[in-house]
């Protein structure tokens, strides 16, 4: 009860903290950009734009160019060795509606077979050891694995790769999210950026299960203190370096 009571005043003094320091180094670290050898500017008291996402702004150039990277770097993998993947979630809904990345969207959401995980989780860490942090993670709340490849341990913007599986007619994957087969394959390319990147064939369908009738109307900032929904006017992809 005590903490349901405090925690508004917690995110007000968060709110502050982040107007205080983001403008502190708007004036002194102004030419700040994340790497793999740094903090996500979300969570870097260093970075103009330190909890960006608390306070509704959108993706920082830096953080979306870092996840435009790993996100190309692990298709062209996968690609390579015939590992069938396909956007889902906030990143299929970026690629149908923005043709990139959501704007405030903080990481990346890719769907890859449940029977395929080991030899994923083998090519990843051939490929990857050094270049990238991979792990496994546990949740008891999702059908399938939760496997999340990182920029680096240091820096935790990441692509999350959710596996699925098959039973009868239904495509299940995360959260006991259903699909009928016939709706996911065959799968199709789908522009992002200047990418071509796999989704499934009716990808309307599942935004609408996902993000309700209006997602191409109203949006709203997932970890923003103001979490009501706004009227979309613009629809460009969240701004990287190409």
């Amino acid at each position: 009860m005590i903490k349901k009571l405090l925690r508004p005043v917690k995110y007000f003094l968060f709110a502050i903290e982040a107007l205080f320091v983001s403008k502190y180094n708007s004036i002194f670290h102004k030419n700040f950009t994340c790497n793999k050898n740094s903090k996500r500017c979300e969570s870097n008291r260093k970075s103009p734009n330190f909890r960006f996402d608390l306070l509704g702004k959108n993706a920082p150039k830096c953080c979306v160019t870092n996840l435009y990277h790993l996100l190309k770097d692990i298709t062209e993998l996968f690609d390579k060795h015939n590992i069938e993947y396909q956007l889902c979630c906030g990143t299929l809904l970026g690629a149908f509606r923005h043709k990139g990345f959501i704007p405030w969207d903080t990481d990346v959401d890719l769907l890859v077979p449940e029977s395929k995980k080991k030899e994923i989780l083998n090519i990843l860490s051939d490929k990857f050891n050094r270049q990238y942090y991979v792990e496994e993670e546990r949740d008891d709340s999702i059908v399938g694995s939760l496997i999340k490849v990182h920029i680096s341990k240091i820096n935790s913007l990441h692509v999350d790769l959710y596996t699925y599986i098959q039973k009868n007619d239904e495509f299940i994957y995360a959260h006991n999210r259903k699909f009928k087969v016939e709706n996911v394959y065959p799968l199709q390319k789908i522009a992002f950026y200047n990418l071509k990147l796999s989704a499934p064939k009716n990808i309307e369908e599942q935004l609408i299960v996902l993000y309700g009738k209006d997602y191409m109307k109203y949006a709203y900032k997932q970890w923003a203190l103001n979490k009501q929904k706004f009227k979309l006017i613009k629809f460009m992809p969240a701004k990287i370096n190409l």
